[in-house]
């Protein structure tokens, strides 16, 4: 059976700021296992046609997307229809909806959800269209298992997209603080790797930093450590380490010794 999405467009910059992240995590929300957790839908559309538009500021644009697959969905329904909104400023074009992955988050705004029940999330991250990109984010989608999530992480944190490395970073966090899951080694390791992969962009270096510290475990400490000692780490990531260990187990006991 075909389905059909509704899709509004937002404009004014004000407005789309806070719209873009209003139900998104501040930290991470532009990664794929943030926008999948917080996602109340994601869907793979197959085309779309103009709907109708609002005068008001902000301005609306309504398009009707025809939906292909739906990956996840919190509210199960057979109707053909389901209402969207997403800022305008992100210049979508009707062209893009022919083979996309959109990821949306339920509206709670009593006068907003009046005209569309649903929004994108993450901005631009929150639709997927490129090909490369399509594929892996397809591949993430249908990964089930923290084994097969794992495995995703592996294969995409050295990937030439930044998405998908800053996607495999977070998804190692992820696995790496559940300390009792088999694939929390694995996941420890990827964290590692990342810190010491010198293609690696620096906000993700950042984030692993980050998410070891949050582990709170004395191996997350060695590492932090290490990399914060090693002469290759750029000036501003040593200082985020080192800021990091003051709350890790002997961190500050390392740090005092530094100083010594």
């Amino acid at each position: 059976m075909r389905r059909t999405l509704t899709v509004v467009l937002l404009a004014g910059a004000s407005f789309v700021t806070a719209t873009i992240y209003a139900v998104d995590e501040p930290y991470g929300s532009d990664t794929l296992p943030r926008l999948f957790q917080n996602a109340a839908l994601i869907v793979q559309s197959s085309g779309a046609k103009p709907a109708g538009r609002t005068e008001t500021v902000p301005r609306m644009l309504v398009f009707n997307v025809q939906i292909k697959q739906v990956f996840k969905a919190h509210k199960q329904s057979n109707d053909e229809t389901v209402s969207i909104q997403v800022p305008a400023a992100i210049s979508l074009e009707q062209k893009e909806f022919s083979r996309a992955i959109l990821f949306l988050a339920e509206v709670h705004d009593v006068e907003r959800a009046k005209l569309a029940p649903y929004e994108l999330m993450g901005g631009r991250h929150g639709l997927i269209t490129n090909d490369a990109r399509f594929l892996g984010t397809e591949r993430y989608l249908t990964s089930r298992s923290a084994a097969e999530k794992a495995e995703w992480a592996g294969h995409y944190l050295k990937h030439d997209d930044s998405f998908f490395q800053r996607s495999a970073v977070f998804q190692a966090i992820d696995l790496a603080s559940d300390l009792k899951s088999r694939e929390a080694p694995r996941a420890f390791e990827l964290l590692n790797e990342a810190l010491n992969w010198p293609k690696l962009a620096d906000s993700c270096k950042v984030a692993a930093v980050r998410g070891l510290s949050g582990l709170k475990t004395l191996e997350a400490t060695k590492v932090v450590a290490g990399f914060a000692e090693n002469s290759k780490t750029s000036p501003t990531l040593r200082r985020e380490a080192m800021r990091q260990m003051v709350g890790m187990p002997t961190g500050r006991k390392i740090l005092e010794g530094w100083t010594k």
